[in-house]
C-alpha cells in the first residue's frame, strides 16, 4: 500500500507504521494553520510580511484599535488599511497608539500611495528603506519620537506632494535631497533640532505651498532662491539662528499670506519689494536686528505686522500712524534693542566714603526719536534685577551711580 508523503521521506513513514503515518500528518497540518503562519486575504505574501512587522514591532496587541488585524479578514477589513487592485494603496493608523521602532519591512509595500502614521510613540531613526516606495503621494509621521537624521533617501519619493515629519527629535541638516521633490506642495520639518542652513536648492520646489522650517536652529541667511517659490503660500521661518538680511527677491512671494521670520538674528533693513505682495496678510519680522526708516508700503498693505523688538523707525508721520494701527501692541514703545560693548567698572568717589560704578557702552545707531538706556543692577549672588536709572537720550554712552 502506497501512502502519501507530503515531503516527508518514504523511509521514515514504512519504519513507522499506521500511527506514525497519522502523527506525522496532524504535525504537517499544524504548522501550516492561520494561527501560526503570516497569511494575509488579498495582498501577496510581501505585502503581508510588512502589515505583520507592523503589528509587531509596534505594540500591536496594545494599539487603540487593532480590528481585524492577524485575523483572516480581508486586508481591506483591517483598521487603517486600503487595499485596491489587490495590493496596499494606504496606510492610516493616525494617532493610535503605536510603539516602538518603525520597521524596515514597510519597505514591501511598493504600491502606497498614503501613510499617515503621526501623533504616536514611534521612536528611533527614520528607515531610510521609505525611500524606495516611489508611489507614494503622501507621508506624515509628525508628532512622534523620531531621532537622528533626516535619510536623504526621502529625495527619492519624487511623486510626493505632502511630507510632514515636524515635532519629533531631528537632528542634523535639511538634506538637500529635498529639492528633488518637484512635486512636492506642502513641506513640514518644524520643531524638531534641525541646524544647519536652508538648502538654495529648495529654491526648486516650484510647487511648494507651505514651507514650515520654525522651530528648529537653523542658521546662516534665508536663500534668495526662496523667491521663486511663487506659489507659496506660508513662509514660516521663526525660531531659528538666522542671520543675514531679508533678502528683496522675498517680494516675488507674489502668492503668500504669511510671513513669519520672527525670533531670529536678522539684520539690516525692512526691503521695499515686500509691498509688492498684494496677498500678505500678516507679516511677523519682530524680535529681530532690523533697523532704519520703515517703507512707505506699510500705509496700504499688510493688514497686520508685528514689528517688535528691532531698532526701526518712521519718518513718515502717516507710515508710524498706519503701523500703529496695525500693530499688535505700541510699535514705537518697542522699538528697543540693548546697545553693544556694555563694561562696569568701579570709579574713585570724590568727597563720599563709597566709589561709585560707572556703566558704558556703545549707542545703537537711530537716535533721532526720544527715549533713552534704562540701567539695572543685582548684588552678587542674587538674581533680583532692580532699577537704578535712566539717561536722557540715546546719544548717551554711560551712566554713573551715586
Amino acid at each position: 500500500m502506497r501512502y502519501p508523503t507530503f515531503g516527508i521521506s518514504p523511509l521514515i513513514l514504512s519504519k513507522c507504521g499506521i500511527p506514525g503515518i497519522l502523527l506525522v500528518l496532524i504535525l504537517f497540518f499544524s504548522a501550516s494553520s492561520p494561527g501560526l503562519a503570516q497569511t494575509c486575504t488579498g495582498i501577496p505574501d510581501a505585502e503581508c510580511q510588512a502589515l505583520y512587522a507592523l503589528y509587531n514591532g509596534t505594540g500591536g496587541d496594545q494599539w487603540t484599535d487593532n480590528s481585524n488585524w492577524l485575523s483572516t479578514q480581508s486586508v481591506n477589513d483591517w483598521y487603517g488599511v486600503t487595499v485596491e487592485e489587490g495590493h496596499v494603496t494606504e496606510l492610516d493608523l493616525y494617532e493610535n497608539g503605536l510603539a516602538g521602532l518603525l520597521p524596515t519591512d514597510l519597505d514591501n509595500l511598493t504600491n502606497v500611495t498614503y501613510i499617515s502614521l503621526g501623533r504616536n510613540s514611534l521612536t528611533g531613526s527614520i528607515p531610510s528603506e521609505l525611500g524606495s516606495l516611489t508611489k507614494l503621494e503622501r507621508l506624515y509621521i509628525s508628532s512622534n519620537n523620531f531621532s537622528g537624521s533626516i535619510p536623504p533617501e526621502l529625495g527619492s519619493l519624487t511623486n510626493l506632494t505632502h511630507l510632514g515629519i515636524a515635532y519629533n527629535d531631528l537632528s542634523g541638516s535639511v538634506p538637500s535631497e529635498l529639492s528633488n521633490l518637484t512635486k512636492l506642495m506642502y513641506l513640514y520639518l518644524q520643531d524638531n533640532y534641525l541646524t544647519g542652513s536652508i538648502p538654495a536648492a529648495f529654491g526648486d520646489l516650484a510647487n511648494l505651498r507651505y514651507l514650515a522650517l520654525q522651530g528648529n536652529a537653523l542658521t546662516g541667511s534665508i536663500p534668495t532662491e526662496l523667491g521663486n517659490l511663487t506659489l507659496l503660500t506660508h513662509l514660516f521661518l521663526y525660531n531659528n539662528k538666522l542671520t543675514g538680511s531679508i533678502p528683496p527677491e522675498l517680494g516675488d512671494l507674489t502668492s503668500v499670506n504669511y510671513i513669519f521670520l520672527y525670533n531670529n538674528q536678522i539684520s539690516g533693513t525692512i526691503p521695499p519689494e515686500l509691498g509688492n505682495l498684494t496677498e500678505l496678510i500678516f507679516l511677523r519680522l519682530s524680535s529681530n536686528q532690523l533697523s532704519g526708516d520703515l517703507p512707505a508700503f506699510f500705509l496700504t498693505s499688510p493688514p497686520e505686522i508685528d514689528l517688535r523688538w528691532n531698532c526701526l523707525h518712521a519718518s513718515d508721520p502717516a507710515v508710524l500712524a498706519a503701523v500703529e494701527g496695525k500693530s499688535e501692541s505700541n510699535f514705537m514703545s518697542t522699538q528697543t534693542v540693548p546697545p553693544t560693548g556694555v563694561t562696569a567698572e568701579t570709579v574713585e568717589s570724590s568727597g563720599t566714603e563709597e566709589n561709585r560704578v560707572q556703566v558704558s557702552w556703545t549707542p545703537i545707531g537711530y537716535t533721532e526719536d526720544e527715549g533713552g538706556y534704562k540701567v539695572y543692577y543685582r548684588q552678587t549672588g542674587t538674581t533680583d534685577y532692580h532699577y537704578y536709572g535712566m539717561t536722557f537720550d540715546k546719544n548717551s554712552s554711560e551712566l554713573t551711580s551715586g
